[in-house]
C-alpha cells in the first residue's frame, strides 16, 4: 500500500527520461484529476511541502502490509513452498526480470510481481505495477490477486488490478477477464472477483497520459473529493480552496451540482450565498428546490465566517423537522458506540449510555467494554439488559443516538451471537431517535459538516481531553491493543463519555429551539 509520484527514474533498460507511471497513479486520477496536476508539477521541478501521513492511516497502511504477509504464508502454507516466488528483492530491474522468469516457467504464484511494459498507444511512456499476487489460474493464464482490508471492491481497486491484467497480458501473451481482491474474512481471507473488463481502462490511460503531457498542461481544481485524506497534498488543496472559496466547502454538495454552478457562472461559495434568498438560475440536472437549499446552506457558512460564531436558523418545527422529537419521557436514554474495523471481523469494544437524573437535571453515565472479541458477546449481552431495563422504567421512553452507526451495530451484534434478536427488533430499535435527520431537516447550520463535534459550539462549551474525535479514538484503541497500556481506555472512556453527554445536551437544545416558537 502507498502512494507513487510520477517520475523520470534511471532506468536498467535505458529508458531514462521516459515517462514512467503506476497503476496508482492511474487509480488517484479515477478519483482526482487535481492529484495528477499536482504530480506532473512535481515531476517537472516544483516542491511542495506533502501533508504529514495522518495517523489512523498509517495504521491502515500497517494493517494492509500485514494482511498481505498472512495471505502469502497462507500461500505458501496451503500450496507449498515452493509454488510460491517472491520477487520483490534486489532494484526494479532485478523484480522484472525475476518476475518474467516465474511467469515464463508457469509458478503457481508470484508474489510482488514487477512489471515494466510500453504504453499501447504513446511510445515514451511505460507503465510500471506491482502485483501483490499473480496467481496462474486452471487454464494457464496469470490473474491479479490484490490483497486489500475492505470487504467491498472500490472502483480505485478495479482500475488497479485492470492495468495489471494488462500487463500480465504483455508479457505473457493471454489477458485475463478478471482480477480477485482478497481481504480478511473471519478466521481466514474472502476472495471477490472483479470484471475487468468493465474498466474503461483505455480511456483512463489517455486521460492521464494527456494530463501528464499536454502542453499547456490541463487546468484543474482542487475539488473537496473522498480520498483527500489519503492524498500526499491534501494540506495544499485544502488551503487552495479555501483561498478560492471553493464550491466544494458546501455542505453536502455533489460533483454534479458543481458543474452545473459552474455552468451558469457561479463558481465561489460566496457567489452561490448571494444568490440567496432571491434564488439561483435554471441549472442543468438540479431541481430549483435543491438550488435554493444549496444556496441558504452557502450563506449560513458564508456567515459563519463573518461573525466568527456558528450561524444557526430554524426551518421546521414541523414533523419532518423538530417536530419529530418526541415528547420527553423519564426513561430517555443516550448512547454511542465505539468500534474498530482493524480487528478481523469487527469489533464493537466500548457501548456508552447516559440518562438524565435526579431533579437537578445531572447526567448519569455507564460504560460496558469488550477489549477483544471473546468478549463482545457479553457485553453486548449487558448493554441490551442495561437498555431494556431503562427503556421499560417509563412509557414513551427513547434511546437517542447521532447517525446510524448506532443501530447498525445494535442489529450486527444481534445477528453476529445470536442473541436478543426479538428484543433488538421488537424493543429496542422501535424507540430508536436519531437526532441527526432532525438537525438536517430542522435547521441550517453554518458549518461544512453536520457532525456532532461541529455543532457543539451552539449548546456546550469546548472539549477537553486527549482523544478529540472518532479516528483519535481508534488510533488510541489499536494503540491500546499493542501496549496493553489501560490508561488508554480510561482516554478512551473520557471521549465515549463526552459524546453521550454531547448527545443528551443535543437533545435538550433541540427541545428548546421547538419549544421557543
Amino acid at each position: 500500500m502507498g502512494w507513487y509520484v510520477v517520475r523520470r527514474p534511471d532506468d536498467p533498460e535505458g529508458r531514462a527520461g521516459r515517462l514512467v507511471v503506476s497503476a496508482s497513479d492511474l487509480a488517484w486520477f479515477s478519483r482526482c484529476a487535481h492529484r495528477s496536476t499536482m504530480d506532473r508539477a512535481v515531476l517537472e521541478g516544483a516542491e511542495f511541502e506533502r501533508s504529514p501521513t495522518d495517523p489512523f492511516v498509517q495504521i491502515l497502511i500497517d494493517a494492509g502490509i500485514a494482511h498481505e504477509v498472512a495471505y502469502l504464508e497462507h500461500l505458501r502454507a496451503t500450496l507449498g513452498p515452493d509454488a510460491v516466488v517472491d520477487c520483490s528483492a534486489g532494484d526494479l530491474g532485478t523484480q522484472v526480470a525475476a518476475t518474467r522468469d516465474a511467469l515464463e516457467r508457469g509458478v503457481p504464484v508470484v508474489f510482488q510481481a514487477a512489471l515494466l511494459t510500453p504504453d499501447p498507444e504513446v511510445a515514451d511512456v511505460w507503465w510500471q505495477g506491482h502485483i501483490d499476487f499473480a496467481v496462474r489460474a486452471p487454464d494457464g493464464t496469470y490473474e491479479p490477486h490484490d490483497t486489500k482490508l475492505g470487504a467491498n471492491p472500490k472502483a480505485p481497486w478495479a482500475v488497479q488490478l485492470a492495468v495489471y491484467g494488462a500487463q500480465l497480458g504483455f508479457v505473457c501473451g493471454t489477458t485475463p477477464q478478471r482480477g480477485v481482491v482478497v481481504s480478511p474474512g473471519g478466521d481466514g481471507f474472502t476472495a471477490t472477483e472483479v470484471n475487468l473488463d468493465a474498466v474503461d481502462l483505455n480511456g483512463l490511460r489517455r486521460g492521464l497520459v494527456y494530463a501528464l503531457t499536454a502542453d499547456p498542461a490541463p487546468s484543474t481544481l482542487p475539488d473537496r473529493k473522498g480520498a483527500c485524506s489519503q492524498c500526499l497534498w491534501t494540506n495544499i488543496c485544502d488551503d487552495e480552496r479555501r483561498r478560492q472559496g471553493s464550491l466544494t466547502l458546501v455542505r453536502d454538495i455533489r460533483a454534479n451540482q458543481v458543474a452545473a454552478l459552474r455552468e451558469v457562472g457561479i463558481a465561489t461559495i460566496d457567489e452561490l450565498a448571494d444568490c440567496h434568498p432571491d434564488g439561483v438560475p435554471a441549472l442543468t440536472g438540479v431541481s430549483d428546490a435543491v438550488a435554493a437549499k444549496l444556496a441558504r446552506q452557502a450563506a449560513a457558512q458564508m456567515a459563519t465566517l463573518r461573525t466568527g460564531q456558528v450561524f444557526v436558523d430554524v426551518i421546521d418545527r414541523g414533523a419532518k423537522g423538530l417536530g419529530a422529537l418526541p415528547p420527553p419521557a423519564k426513561g430517555d436514554t443516550f448512547f454511542d458506540i465505539e468500534g474498530t474495523h482493524l480487528v478481523p471481523g469487527g469489533l464493537e469494544y466500548l457501548f456508552g449510555v447516559g440518562w438524565e437524573k435526579g431533579l437537578r437535571h445531572r447526567f448519569a453515565f455507564e460504560a460496558i467494554w469488550a477489549t477483544d472479541t471473546g468478549l463482545e458477546r457479553q457485553a453486548f449481552d449487558d448493554l441490551v439488559r442495561l437498555l431494556t431495563k431503562r427503556l421499560g422504567s417509563s412509557p414513551g421512553a427513547h434511546l437517542y443516538h447521532f447517525n446510524f452507526y448506532e443501530r447498525t451495530a445494535l442489529l450486527r451484534l444481534a445477528a453476529r451471537h445470536g442473541i436478543h434478536q426479538r428484543v433488538v427488533d421488537e424493543v429496542i430499535v422501535p424507540a430508536m431517535v436519531d437526532l441527526l435527520p432532525i438537525v438536517r431537516n430542522g435547521l441550517v447550520v453554518g458549518t461544512e459538516r453536520y457532525g456532532l463535534k461541529q455543532l457543539e459550539p451552539l449548546f456546550r462549551g469546548k472539549r477537553d481531553g486527549d482523544v478529540t474525535d472518532a479516528v483519535a479514538s481508534l488510533v488510541e484503541f489499536d494503540r491500546f491493543r499493542a501496549t496493553g497500556d489501560r490508561r488508554i481506555l480510561a482516554a478512551l472512556e473520557a471521549y465515549n463519555r463526552d459524546d453521550v453527554e454531547s448527545t443528551w445536551l443535543l437533545h435538550r437544545w433541540l427541545l428548546s429551539l421547538r419549544n421557543d416558537a
